[in-house]
């Protein structure tokens, strides 16, 4: 791996502070050799670059993995600090327009309308978000500010949001405020961030940096409809799913086998293994997802 790089080691210094006397950003997003999870997703950071006469961080994508590797990432947004107005900026390769996605100075009450860029939406989403608090986390030996926002969606405590000064938002650092997710089950979410193959970062309501699908699924997600069973190595589906894209995925999230339905049956022969499982099957190339359990005993 290379050397530590400028900016890691910026973070590192990153000194205890209250978050009563932020002026500018004081925990910076790193710069190289570094990535983020989020859901099946992983989000490099690997070198700048110039655009408009600004630097910006250059961030690669890996889609579909579990194993963090650098060489199946491809390029996907640029993003740029402003350390003194507190805000986050980013280039999404498609349109090269520059978009808000996050305003660390805002205060409780404030209200600013910040862009969501899924990877699968053509556009960029606009949210408005009003933050309810400010206050600061420890993650390692470093205070970082923390902004709140409560949605009046938000059901649950486990959906409530947070951008995290030098991390981003909780649903992921180009997803704020976003709730559209078209290839996963449930919203999207940030689970780990390493730094130099050191975990610096872990989401606190995930026990690993893969998509845990046995902590996601709920009867919102189900299709009562949707019934499978287990006969001579093949999951047997109900009608009306032909053609739907399928996953297979393991308890921890990592994906084990992608296809299409054919004749209401999906081989598995190859899942040996006596344990918990999840099928998903995706309509309109990820859209209207069903996720039903099955066991292999």
């Amino acid at each position: 791996m290379r050397t530590l790089t400028k900016a890691v080691i910026t973070l590192s210094l990153c000194i205890f502070y209250s978050f009563t006397t932020y002026s500018q950003l004081e925990c910076f997003f790193p710069d190289s050799d570094s990535y983020y999870s989020i859901s099946t997703f992983k989000f490099w950071f690997e070198g700048d670059t110039l655009i408009n006469n600004y630097k910006y961080k250059k961030v690669f994508m890996q889609t579909e993995e579990t194993i963090a590797n650098f060489n199946n990432a491809v390029y996907y947004a640029a993003l740029r600090e402003d350390t003194i107005a507190e805000r986050i900026y980013c280039i999404q390769k498609e349109d090269g327009i520059e978009r808000l996605i996050a305003d660390y100075s805002l205060s409780p009450n404030d209200t600013i309308s910040v862009f969501s860029f899924w990877p699968n939406i053509n556009s960029p989403l606009k949210m408005t978000i009003e933050i309810n608090s400010v206050d600061s986390i420890l993650i390692g030996e470093i205070y970082h500010k923390r902004l709140s926002i409560d949605h009046d969606w938000a059901s649950s405590e486990d959906i409530h949001e947070s951008w995290i000064e030098g991390i981003g938002s909780s649903y992921g650092i180009f997803f704020p405020s976003s709730i559209l997710n078209s290839l996963e089950v449930d919203y999207p979410r940030l689970l780990c961030v390493h730094i130099n193959d050191t975990l610096y970062y872990q989401n606190e309501k995930y026990n690993n940096c893969y998509k845990d699908f046995s902590t996601q699924i709920n009867s919102k997600n189900l299709n009562t409809n949707f019934n499978i069973h287990i006969e001579n190595n093949k999951i047997v589906v109900d009608e009306g799913f032909e053609d739907f894209e399928y996953k297979i995925f393991d308890i921890s999230g990592n994906i084990l086998n992608i296809g299409i339905v054919y004749s209401n049956k999906i081989e598995i022969s190859s899942l040996l293994n006596s344990g918990v499982y999840f099928l998903s099957l995706y309509e309109n190339e990820g859209f209207n997802a069903f996720t039903s359990k099955f066991i292999i005993p």
